[in-house]
């Protein structure tokens, strides 16, 4: 599945300034898995996580495993 410039810049700039919780998807910080249910609940498109994951490295993002994200959410209440 590809995703316009424009789904791609809305995508990171959600990643970047809002958390999940703000459209109604669980917890506080993005997963690949959080950040794939946005981008089928806003551009109707499923994407693979190798692909979502290929995309947020050219954006200069880098993920870490679901584990040790929510090891790190009592320090983002």
């Amino acid at each position: 599945m590809v995703l316009t410039a424009e789904e791609q810049e809305n995508i990171r700039k959600t990643v970047e300034e809002k958390i999940p919780e703000d459209f109604g998807i669980t917890g506080k910080l993005w997963t690949l898995g959080r950040t794939r249910q946005y981008i089928q609940m806003q551009f109707h498109k499923a994407i693979k996580e190798r692909t979502l994951s290929d995309y947020m490295k050219r954006w200069g993002m880098y993920h870490l495993p679901a584990y040790l994200l929510e090891s790190l959410s009592p320090y983002f209440p």
